[in-house]
């Protein structure tokens, strides 16, 4: 008899996790066909795209070949007198902040400038212009 007890509760328990696993099954059958339409669909898309290939081929060729004439090269401005030349050099080194060569410096720099104030020769932070070094003493 226990034996008979024993089959009948066995037949519960075969029927509960099958009943289980018939669930899981059903859901990852959904799942399956989820990414089964999924993948169908890129796949289509990938397709159409490859399918294009010529035709963007043609046009990548086409913005290659105008490019170089959309570019502006940019030619420097000749003066053609000297004082324009002197002008023209003179702005150049005013845009940069800068004193031409040749030109006498401002002995007080714009206001709002960060520039340094120079050193000078009393400072004794420059050797005078001419001044020869006094000579090493070994010592």
């Amino acid at each position: 008899m226990s034996a008979l007890i024993t089959a009948v509760s066995g037949g519960q328990l075969v029927e509960q996790v099958g009943s289980y696993a018939g669930l899981a099954c059903m859901l990852g059958l959904a799942v399956m066909a989820l990414l089964y339409f999924s993948q169908a669909r890129e796949v289509r898309r990938l397709r159409e795209w490859a399918g294009r290939e010529p035709e963007r081929a043609a046009e990548l060729a086409q913005r290659v070949q105008a490019d170089p004439q959309r570019r502006v090269v940019a030619q420097p401005m000749q003066p053609t007198t000297p004082a324009a030349q002197q002008q023209a050099t003179a702005a150049l080194y005013a845009s940069v902040g800068a004193t031409p060569p040749g030109a006498v410096a401002p002995a007080v720099p714009p206001a709002g400038s960060l520039a340094r104030p120079a050193a000078t020769p009393a400072a004794g932070l420059l050797p005078a212009p001419g001044a020869v070094a006094p000579p090493a003493v070994p010592g």
